[in-house]
């Protein structure tokens, strides 16, 4: 019996959207903590470098860091080295709601695979791993 690779995808893109919207931690504004967690894990960032990294327009980079820096999440500043450009840093507060955030995420899947069981959960996390290498190594293909 052959494994018929295009309903396997089928079924694939119908999952995991809804596994996504199941693991991330606040449903709905899943982006605004996803730029929080990044921002708080570097010690200053540009806007573009989100919008690069993320895969989200520069405007819905805007209106995420306003709502970010409205709740004090984060400063923005000029930077004195290049003035057309500002330079993005995660406050206390904003560290603290991150560490909060992870800790969250990683419960969250932590008891998604102790209910796959062991080897369900090694298996899954073996052949994620595995994919990701090979869109890695895919896009990178695309780009030569």
């Amino acid at each position: 019996m052959s494994v018929d690779f295009r309903k396997l995808a089928t079924e694939l893109t119908e999952k995991v959207p809804v596994l996504k919207k199941q693991i991330h931690f606040d449903n709905g504004i899943d982006s605004v903590c996803n730029v929080l967690l990044y921002i708080a894990s570097k010690e200053q960032v540009i806007p573009k470098e989100i919008s690069d990294l993320m895969g989200i327009s520069s405007a819905r980079v805007a209106v995420v860091l306003n709502e970010l820096e409205e709740k004090l999440f984060i400063t923005r500043e000029i930077d004195n080295s290049d003035r057309r450009q500002i330079i993005v840093k995660a406050t206390q507060l904003g560290r603290e709601l991150s560490v909060q955030k992870k800790e969250m995420k990683l419960n969250k899947i932590t008891t998604l695979l102790q209910k796959l069981g062991e080897k369900d959960a090694v298996e899954y996390v073996r052949l994620t791993s595995k994919v990701g290498q090979i869109l890695s190594a895919m896009q990178c293909d695309s780009c030569k």
